[in-house]
């Protein structure tokens, strides 16, 4: 419940993880203070955090100037009350001499507030600013991606972005539904149109009216009822089982596929009308092992979601092996393994600590991914890529062989003067150690 401004402090009774939501109205009455003085969140008004049962503390701590934080259950609440205090300072709006706020705010725009999706990597960079643009219209979204990418996120952050906000979005895993359930579950039935139809059932199109409804796993929905689908979404009107009168209805439509509906129009699989017909504004979410610069971030953000209150790092070894593997399950194999990492690793997180499939087993296995990375990312050239493979490995055999070359030159199977003249090729400058042994 907010309050107004100059009646008193400004409550929001929070559960869990409700911090976004309170940072988004925050924003919202400070942007209204700076419109309209005296109207909208006045920067002496502080801002009070409290549990779901609405009960008070005395043991109120300083967040800010202008903020303070009640915890409901003592001791109990501390750990969560310096949780949500670290996060608030910095949405909070200052003055650049550390008092109340004057001026614009020095937070971050509500949109941004609304992002659940971590990222740095420049092309997820674009990809979000594409999601927000077409976070404005109505047209329909197709998601397209591997499992576990975050498709469900984005389709989150799509509806949570756009003016439909404030209405429901609909969830619905396909994959997960009994095809013979799926007609009833989306278009709802009325009494008696089936055995066992007992009472009136509103489908999962009518309870989204207004709002967004995500299919997740679109390539999974029945042939047979395609038609129907697209036909709801043409007329904007769905028809229950055994209905006589179509219901209006008012939808975006957000779907996803982790496949090529494309092949599966060409075999017959799909409809061709309706595969246009949802693929209005197609979003492609690259997997993981594409934007590997995102998985330190990633990592210290699920480390810190899952060892709250602990401050968990993690060594260069292994992140380096975080950063090589390949992860065919993308974010939700990275999320398991960060959680399995922060409950039974100490305050580092170390490569033996690592699943067997993570560690890297030799140090060639190192150079190759590492040189899979740069081919990925930094567009170099197949020839670049091998003489960086090549130059990495002659410098990997003299640091094992301690610099001597003739061991080094045996470890790679090749001739003393073959290994001489590439170490020249490549201008690798090392110890040369003994070359005996040739």
């Amino acid at each position: 419940m907010v309050g107004a401004a100059g009646l008193g402090p400004t409550w929001f009774i929070m559960t869990g993880g409700a911090l976004d939501g309170l940072c988004a109205a925050w924003y919202t009455l400070a942007e209204a203070d700076q419109a309209n003085p005296g109207r909208g969140l006045g920067a002496g008004t502080p801002l009070i955090l409290s549990g779901a049962n609405g009960s008070g503390s005395n043991a109120n701590q300083s967040l800010t100037d202008g903020a303070a934080a009640t915890g409901s259950g003592g001791e109990k609440r501390a750990g969560w009350a310096r949780r949500e205090r670290e996060g608030i300072r910095k949405y909070v709006p200052r003055r650049a001499g550390g008092g109340p706020a004057s001026g614009k705010p020095s937070i971050m725009p509500s949109q941004q507030i609304l992002n659940p999706i971590v990222a740095r990597n420049e092309q997820m960079q674009q990809i979000l600013a594409r999601a927000g643009t077409i976070a404005g219209c109505s047209s329909a979204v197709m998601l397209v991606g591997e499992t576990g990418v975050g498709k469900e996120l984005f389709a989150e952050y799509i509806h949570r972005s756009s003016p439909r906000s404030e209405k429901p979005l609909v969830k619905v895993g396909l994959a997960a539904l009994p095809r013979e359930l799926i007609e009833s579950e989306l278009f709802g039935h009325e009494k008696g149109a089936f055995t066992h139809a007992l009472n009136q059932k509103k489908g999962l199109f009518e309870l989204s009216s207004g709002g967004s409804i995500f299919l997740d796993d679109i390539d999974d929905f029945p042939l047979e009822l395609q038609a129907k689908l697209l036909r709801v979404l043409e007329s904007h009107e769905v028809m229950r089982i055994g209905g006589t009168a179509p219901i209006r209805v008012d939808i975006r439509l957000i779907t996803a596929t982790k496949v090529d509906l494309k092949n599966m129009v060409n075999r017959g699989l799909f409809r061709a009308d309706l595969y246009y017909r949802i693929n209005v504004m197609p979003i492609e979410i690259p997997p993981l092992r594409e934007r590997r610069d995102d998985i330190p971030l990633l990592v210290d953000t699920l480390l810190e979601r899952f060892a709250p209150g602990r401050r968990v790092t993690v060594s260069e070894e292994a992140c380096r092996a975080l950063v090589a593997y390949d992860w065919p399950g993308n974010i939700r194999e990275l999320r398991n393994v960060i959680q399995r990492c922060a409950l039974f690793a100490g305050e580092t997180i170390r490569e033996q600590d690592l699943p067997p499939e993570i560690r890297c087993s030799s140090p060639l296995e190192v150079l190759t991914r590492s040189c899979a990375q740069c081919m990925a990312e930094d567009e170099m050239s197949f020839e670049q890529v091998v003489a960086c493979l090549e130059s990495n490995l002659l410098r990997q055999a003299l640091k094992q062989a301690g610099g001597n070359r003739a061991q080094a030159a045996r470890a790679l199977k090749m001739s003393l003067s073959t290994f001489r003249d590439k170490l020249r090729k490549y201008n690798i400058q090392e110890s040369s150690g003994e070359d005996a042994g040739e």
